[in-house]
């Protein structure tokens, strides 16, 4: 998995990175002088420092808008690149976000994951495979077409994603029914295109199934939601 990791202790430093740019941005444009900069600096250092227990270097560019923050796990900056784009830097890489929100995270490795939005819809997208997620979103265009899926199931979350015996996707979403109705229609979804059950087991006021076919097997939970209705989940894979 592409991991964009942050080092623990930057976790407690970071309220105070945030004070210190809002200062930089309240500062910026009124004609702070070098002597404003550096007793921001010093100030933002002082109090970086009583909260992480670290020494921590800060360093403030008014004119240009960058901050930058150095302590024992490494530096982390906050600059504008040539697109307008806020771009955070640390060890561990960096993550560039536009003015609509979307960003792009790349590690250390060059590993990448985007993240874009438009009309209430999310895709994020990573060598490990492809997530939406929304309202109502649609399933990948491959996602096995002899896989049922309950009447009136709406999707809100969906990925593709490689495993190592090949691809499998993950649905999730609403269906306007109770859990013991989903239970059993789906069920004979199953059986009628051919699925053989593995598990049926409620717990917690849900239901937890495990199906095979030929080509694929299949986990599928439903549990209850406050309205009458239920949440379903599946996840598809390969039959080895």
């Amino acid at each position: 998995m592409t991991k964009i990791a942050t080092a623990r202790p930057i976790r407690r430093v970071t309220v105070v990175l945030a004070a210190g740019v809002a200062a930089l941005v309240a500062l910026t444009g009124c004609g702070a002088d070098k002597l404003v900069e550096k007793a921001t600096e010093q100030a933002v250092e002082k109090a970086a420092e009583s909260d992480s227990g670290q020494d921590v270097d800060v360093d403030l560019d008014f004119e240009n808008g960058d901050f930058s923050i150095r302590t024992e796990d490494g530096e982390f900056t906050i600059d504008t690149d040539e697109d307008g784009n806020i771009v955070y830097r640390g060890p561990d890489g960096e993550v560039a976000i536009d003015a609509d929100g979307n960003y792009v995270a790349t590690d250390a490795d060059g590993n990448t994951i985007t993240a874009t939005e438009e009309d209430g819809t999310t895709v994020v997208e990573s060598d490990a495979g492809t997530a939406v997620y929304g309202d109502a979103v649609d399933l990948p265009d491959d996602f096995p077409s002899v896989v049922p899926l309950p009447d009136g199931f709406v999707a809100q979350y969906a990925q593709k994603f490689a495993e190592a015996s090949g691809d499998a996707w993950t649905a999730m979403g609403n269906v306007d029914r109770d859990v013991s109705e989903v239970v059993e229609t789906f069920t004979s979804q199953l059986e009628a295109a051919g699925f053989a059950s593995e598990v049926v087991s409620a717990t917690g006021g849900g239901t937890l199934m495990s199906f095979a076919g030929d080509d694929y097997r299949l986990t599928a939970t439903v549990v209850p939601n406050d309205d009458g209705t239920s949440t379903f989940s599946v996840n598809v894979q390969p039959n080895e």
